[in-house]
């Protein structure tokens, strides 16, 4: 080997130093979980198991020129214990890079190269390097692949994009995923055949930090001025989803200068949450990735970080999941509960580390890369179908009976097996056996089998030890057991029986208790007894061998109602005798018979005596547990009958019909009871029964008023009619056969042959005295109601003819009134001598298209005061006819009255002027031409047949006498008085 700078072999010391110092701490079988952190100038160590403590911090002397070393990539390998770190230029050219043995804390060699480095990535069997030529390298997509052993290039794939930069290999090293930063492509690439097998995309903005799942189905893949990441489908190059988290969503290209503003993107190592990097809002976001592909990840978290990110940042699980360590930044967050628990410093100035676990005092880590653009997570490839075998009691000395567990490879490539071992305290009570083999391949599986044979008693525990390639390396299967003596033990199971609600007096069925002796001796039983309202019988005998069991069946009959308690004791030989097992029960009490009717009374209509009514029913139930019986069902009273369905028992649950008629003997109210006599509480039920018995229809006659009394009256005179109301108050029709009165009164009726029910007709009745003195008499309807005939009593007094007199007075002597209006006034007829008969009252001398009349139009005074009436005067006014062929007079109309006065003044003026014809002559006849002109005006010359509009005639203006006249009586004997008012028409 050739020889190494000085600056070389000094980091190389220091590195030495650095993990030979650690090594003091971390010599333990558990794990210790160290974070390396390369910031420029040093290398500093941070404890993850003790609150990311800074264990150690040491000067990186290797320098370009007189800046510190900037390192692009740390990557490390399981299978042959080998760290290396590319540093230098990223551009094309210059790169470098550093191979350290941490299992022997030495510096093997360093290269230099006329190619650019960057973000490299190691295949599982550390023996190739996949090297980016360099973001900055813009014109070439070159990959170089580099002999981890010797350093030495062995070939090259060329993504055919600009800028390599990201790289991650798969966990079976077949593919090499290629992240050009200045193309919209993920490139998976073959590393058997060196050549690009597909694109995953397009994405927008060029692919920034990325990762993928270990079965390598889906990739998360950042990009340049986006907060977000694509999901895309390795197996068809598509892509699924662009996500970003609600109300973070940032798509406005470089964030103060910074074009990577999610430069961190970090799968779970159970590859069910993806955490992302947002610098402009300085946040890191978690997605839930289970539902994929069936639905897009879901934010289900936003974490504030406390740094301010200087830079782009980076995001990475610890191997174990529990921690997320934030680049360019320092905070790592819990998982579990998404908080901030620490910080490590240094971190702010790189986002360069990598995870070295020891354990043993033996590096310890995932055989994967860890790379700037992501890393693959370790799925667990093992599985085992048991962790932990448990064996019970096993006597001392025997072996017990073999349990087994599989093991299953669930990855894609085969798993290398060590050993299989029993390790632990008690390992020499314990075997193991194996189908395994030294190799597992992928998706196959064997059966480990373990037995037990304890060389003492108590507690016995080891462990089956599988110690493989898989990442969760060492598998444990967890073995116990309990060494015994040789012993009976005693088992029970159940501990305890409850039964169910029993009726009191009856056995429930059995249930059973088994005992067991689970000791290496035999179990002597000298008694078994069951204690309480419970019985037993069982098949255990005497003795139960070791291993060997019996049934105990017990039943339950209560005595009493409520709940009862017992046991089951057994006595034996056994640690703990007597055995217990508790007894619980409910006694019920015997079932009885319940009797509910529905309804409880019963209401007929109104029902006409002698008939019967339409049933109504009645509803018996037995809502009891038993059956009710029946001893009779019936009425107390006769008008209500019953027949049913009932029979003389009812079933639990069952219902019967009771049937009940009314039929009334008399018109009246009826109250009864039906009677139900069985044998259950409350015997005999009873339903109230009611109804009403009405008569047949019949007609009802009433009249009203009962008697009339007529007021005094002339002998030989009839007086004012009175009247009586016949009314059918029944319900069927009243036949009229007669109406008569008796005695001084005389009637007329409107009464037919029939009235209807509710119908009236009215009787007529005047009294005409005979006789002086009390009259009296009545009014007999015949018919064919109850009580005909029905009477009306009547009674009125005769008085002498002439008897007294009466005057006659208005209450004005003028009344005035234009044509077409009314006026009135009144008259009053004063008695005077005790005078009481009636008076007829008229009013005449109305002028033409007038009228007088009079109302009442009969007074009859009592003997005493003044009687009055009302007097109105009707007049009728002027008014235009429509156009008629009629004689028009030339001169104003006058009137009949007035034209036969200009008639006759005419004739008297032709008689004179005939007189003196022998006297003036010529006087005479200028007289008679003036004459005979006046006459042909008058009688005819002035009309003529003129159809035109004219005045219809109404009341003519003026003065009118009008007569008042009052007469009582007739004959010689009538007594007539009279009064004027002057009518007045203006």
């Amino acid at each position: 080997m050739p020889k190494l700078p000085k600056t070389v072999r000094l980091f190389c010391a220091v590195v030495a130093i650095l993990i030979f110092g650690l090594n003091a701490g971390i010599c333990s079988a558990s794990p210790n979980h160290f974070v390396y952190v390369f910031p420029p100038g040093s290398i500093d160590v941070y404890d993850m198991d003790n609150g990311f403590s800074l264990v150690k911090s040491v000067p990186f002397p290797l320098t370009k020129g007189q800046a510190p070393i900037y390192v692009r990539g740390a990557v490390a390998s399981a299978a042959t214990g080998m760290l290396y770190l590319s540093y230098n230029s990223y551009s094309c050219s210059g790169g470098e890079l550093l191979k350290y043995d941490l299992v022997h804390d030495t510096v093997l060699w360093t290269r230099s190269y006329s190619f650019g480095i960057d973000s490299m990535s190691i295949s599982p069997d550390g023996q190739k390097i996949y090297m980016p030529t360099g973001e900055s390298c813009y014109q070439q997509g070159i990959w170089e692949v580099i002999d981890a052993n010797t350093g030495n290039p062995i070939g090259q794939i060329n993504s055919l994009g600009g800028g390599p930069h990201n790289t991650i290999t798969s966990l079976n090293g077949a593919h090499v995923y290629m992240g050009p930063r200045y193309t919209n492509y993920l490139v998976l690439g073959d590393t058997s055949t060196l050549s690009v097998i597909r694109n995953i995309g397009p994405v927008s903005g060029g692919v920034r930090p990325f990762t993928i799942n270990a079965e390598e189905t889906y990739s998360f893949i950042t990009t340049s001025g986006k907060v977000g990441f694509y999901v895309g489908d390795i197996k068809t190059g598509q892509i699924l989803y662009w996500v970003c988290p609600p109300g973070f969503c940032w798509t406005s290209g470089s964030f103060n200068g910074i074009s990577g503003v999610s430069h961190g993107v970090s799968l779970s190592p159970d590859e069910r949450e993806v955490y992302l990097i947002d610098l402009p809002n300085n946040h890191l976001h978690v997605f839930d990735v289970t539902g994929l592909p069936g639905s897009a990840p879901i934010d289900v978290a936003d974490i504030s970080l406390n740094c301010k990110l200087p830079d782009e940042g980076w995001l990475q699980h610890s191997r174990d999941g529990r921690f997320v360590v934030v680049g360019d930044c320092g905070d790592v967050i819990d998982t579990s509960t998404r908080k901030i628990v620490a910080n490590m410093p240094t971190l702010v100035n790189t986002r360069i580390y990598t995870e070295v676990d020891f354990q043993n005092g033996v590096p310890s880590f995932s055989p994967l890369s860890r790379n700037q653009g992501g890393y693959v997570t370790q799925a667990t490839k093992v599985s085992l179908s048991s962790s932990s075998l448990s064996f019970g009691n096993q006597t001392v000395g025997s072996t017990s009976s073999a349990q087994s567990t599989t093991l299953t490879n669930n990855g894609a490539s085969a798993l290398a097996i060590s050993g299989i071992a029993v390790t632990g305290t008690d390992s020499g009570d314990f075997a193991a056996t194996n189908t395994c083999g030294s190799s597992l391949a992928a998706g196959g599986n064997c059966t480990i089998s373990a037995t037990f044979t304890p060389t003492a008693t108590g507690t016995r525990a080891a462990a089956v030890t599988i110690t493989d390639s898989d990442a969760s390396s060492p598998q444990v299967v967890n073995l116990a057991g309990t060494g015994v003596g040789v012993t009976p033990v005693v088992g029970i199971s159940p501990a305890s029986l409850t039964f169910n609600s029993q009726t009191v007096g009856t056995t429930s069925a059995g249930q059973a208790v088994t005992l067991t002796n689970t000791g290496s001796g035999a179990l002597t039983i000298t008694g078994v007894s069951a204690s309480g309202d419970y019985a037993e019988t069982n098949s255990c005998g005497s003795s139960l061998a070791a291993g060997g069991n019996c049934t105990i069946s017990v039943t339950f009959m209560p005595t009493a109602a409520g709940t009862r308690t017992g046991r089951v004791s057994i006595t034996d030989n056994a640690s703990g005798s007597p055995q217990m097992v508790s007894l619980t029960g409910t006694g019920a009490s015997p079932a009885t018979p319940t009797a509910i009717v529905t309804p409880t009374s019963l209401t007929f209509n109104s029902q006409t005596v002698g008939t019967t009514s339409a049933a109504q029913t009645v509803t018996l139930t037995n809502t009891g547990g038993a059956t009710l019986t029946i001893n009779s069902v019936s009425s107390n009273i006769t008008s209500f009958a019953e027949s049913n369905n009932c029979g003389s028992a009812l079933n639990a649950g069952g219902s019967c019909t009771i049937s009940v008629t009314f039929s009334p003997s008399t018109a009246a109210g009826y109250a009864g009871m039906l009677t139900i006599a069985d044998n259950a509480s409350g015997s005999p039920q009873a339903v109230t029964l009611a109804g009403t018995g009405v008569s047949a229809p019949a007609p009802a006659a009433s009249v009203a008023p009962a008697s009339l009394t007529f007021n005094s009256q002339t002998v030989g005179t009839a007086s004012a009619a009175q009247t009586v109301t016949l009314t059918n108050t029944g319900n069927a029709v009243l036949t009229i056969t007669g109406i008569s009165a008796s005695g001084d009164y005389g009637q007329t009726s409107n009464c037919a042959g029939t009235l209807a029910a509710s119908a009236k007709c009215t009787i007529t009745v005047t009294f005409q005295p005979t006789g002086t003195g009390t009259r009296t008499g009545s009014v007999s309807i015949t018919d064919n109601a109850s009580g005909s005939p029905q009477m009306v009593s009547l009674t009125g007094t005769g008085s002498a003819a002439n008897a007294g007199n009466f005057s006659v007075t208005t209450s004005t002597n003028s009344v005035s009134t234009t044509g077409g209006q009314p006026t009135n006034f009144t008259v009053s007829v004063t008695p005077t001598g005790g005078f009481n008969q009636a008076v007829t009252v008229t009013c005449q001398g109305a002028p033409q298209a007038a009228s007088c009349s009079v109302t009442p139009g009969i007074l009859t005074p009592t003997g005493a005061g003044a009687v009055t009436a009302a007097v109105m005067v009707t007049t009728t006014a002027h008014s235009m006819q429509g156009p008629s062929a009629r004689p028009r007079w030339i001169v104003p109309p006058m009137g009949e009255q007035g034209l036969e006065l200009l008639r006759e003044l005419a004739l008297l003026a032709l008689l004179t002027l005939a007189s003196l014809l022998g006297r003036r002559k010529q006087q005479v006849r200028w007289t008679l031409g003036a004459a005979l002109l006046l006459l042909a005006l008058v009688s005819g010359g002035c009309s003529g047949l003129v159809t035109s509009s004219v005045n219809k005639v109404g009341t003519p203006p003026g003065n009118y006498p009008l007569t008042v006249t009052a007469t009582s009586g007739s004959g010689a004997s009538a007594i007539t008085h009279s009064a004027t008012v002057t009518l007045t028409v203006n």
